[in-house]
């Protein structure tokens, strides 16, 4: 089967959407006998439908998180599935991202002399 790999770190792809929210709920009798459960699928399909993601075009979903909670209650409890995601669409041709090196603290920039360190030196020029 044929895979596809993307790479994030070049500028190909724009966020169309954030934080699109899918949500299911069942139902639990004394909490642990499921009477309508909660699925997952139906919170994917409520993702896909608000997303408003379409066949043919280069969408997909990232960040992509499901939270599975339930609220418990004396005689039942009522589970819950949630996924959220975010919508990345890919643009053909775009222009990579560089990011610049910002030298460190302990990083010294490169000099063009190639005289040896000299030691230590207060800040009055004297060698400690």
């Amino acid at each position: 089967m044929p895979q596809t790999e993307v790479k994030l770190t070049e500028g190909n792809f724009m966020t169309v959407k954030t934080n699109v929210v899918g949500e299911a709920r069942g139902f639990s009798l004394f909490g642990f006998i499921t009477m309508v459960p909660a699925r997952f699928q139906t919170a994917m399909d409520q993702v896909y439908a608000k997303a408003e993601v379409k066949t043919g075009k280069p969408q997909v979903l990232g960040n992509v998180i499901m939270e599975k909670t339930s609220s418990y209650w004396i005689l039942f409890s009522i589970p819950r599935v949630s996924v959220r995601a975010d919508v990345v669409e890919f643009v053909p041709g775009g222009a990579a991202i560089l990011i610049p090196h910002i030298p460190q603290e302990h990083e010294s920039p490169p000099s063009d002399n190639s005289s040896p360190p000299e030691g230590n030196k207060s800040p009055t020029g004297k060698q400690l």
